[in-house]
């Protein structure tokens, strides 16, 4: 309730001894949506800081999403730190970030040791970091285990490679269990491949998980201005499929959002004039897909006969 309220730094304060990557999701969602760079950054941070030392791909890949927003701010001094913070935890991360300087037209150069001073007590401002880790159930560990495998094996391929990208990920799923990072390798990587060849314009994804079926979609559609708008609420597979899109050179095809399908369908009716003409349903909340398809038609996302494809549906 305080979000809504947009009382963001309260629920960050109320949160501090009972953060999780859930609570942390929620928090995250409101401040991007905001959008407020600095608390965006410093969640993503505390976001890394959180995960377990035995997975520093994905503390990496948090603290990459902390470094781009910061690098968006007209003061991104911790930038730099953040950046050599990743290159220790992950070798592998070296042409990600290369891309991503890239993309925002800054140089590691345009930094001085001052002002990176200075920008770790602003950044800081908003609410204290909670700098240790926190105890993840069975479950989550097993599924962190996995995002941390499935990165790793990507950040591995050849960047700038779209399809190298998308072979890394199907190669990786095939072991039991991968269904859990939404691969849709396969039949049903060849119904996306219909879709994208219907040139849609626009394509929202509910249920994004890392980021497979909208690098297949953008990879094929981007050419012709083609997007793909991404939601999903686990913001670990979030910072994972957004590492993929930026090694993909994909990033300004494809926007990545953390939060509920709920909250972020309005914010979408509200920064695009652009219509939905496809849109995925999926990502294992099956009882909500009747809601958000019923909730898109209500804000006038979806333009008439856009084409809806349903996920691990047993009946239409």
């Amino acid at each position: 309730s305080l979000c809504r309220a947009g009382r963001l730094k309260d629920a960050c304060k109320l949160c501090e001894s009972r953060l999780s990557s859930s609570v942390l999701g929620e928090l995250l969602a409101a401040a991007e949506s905001s959008p407020d760079a600095f608390l965006s950054a410093q969640l993503w941070e505390q976001l890394g800081d959180g995960l377990p030392t035995q997975l520093p791909a994905l503390r990496a890949a948090c603290f990459y999403c902390a470094a781009a927003w910061l690098l968006d701010c007209t003061l991104p001094h911790r930038a730099p730190e953040l950046l050599e913070k990743i290159g220790g935890l992950c070798p592998l991360f070296s042409s990600a970030l290369e891309l991503l300087m890239e993309r925002k037209g800054r140089l590691l150069c345009d930094f001085s040791a001052s002002n990176a001073a200075a920008g770790a007590a602003a950044l800081d401002a908003p609410a204290e970091a909670i700098r240790e880790t926190w105890a993840l159930s069975s479950t989550e560990r097993s599924l962190r285990a996995m995002q941390a495998g499935l990165l790793e094996a990507v950040l591995d391929s050849a960047p700038r490679n779209p399809e190298a990208l998308l072979q890394a990920l199907e190669s990786f799923a095939g072991g039991a269990g991968h269904e859990l990072l939404g691969i849709m390798a396969g039949e049903r990587a060849a119904v996306l491949d219909e879709v994208a060849a219907r040139q849609p314009g626009l394509v929202l994804d509910l249920g994004g998980g890392c980021g497979y079926a909208a690098l297949r979609l953008a990879a094929r559609m981007h050419s012709s201005g083609g997007r793909v708008v991404s939601f999903e609420a686990d913001p670990v597979a979030v910072a994972v499929a957004r590492c993929i899109f930026e090694l993909a050179g994909l990033s300004a095809a494809v926007q990545s959002h953390v939060g509920l399908s709920e909250n972020l369908l309005p914010t979408l009716k509200r920064g695009t004039s652009s219509p939905v003409n496809a849109m995925l349903l999926r990502g294992g909340g099956e009882a909500r897909y009747l809601t958000d398809l019923d909730r898109a038609q209500e804000l006038g996302l979806l333009r008439p006969g856009c084409l809806v494809l349903a996920d691990h549906m047993l009946r239409p």
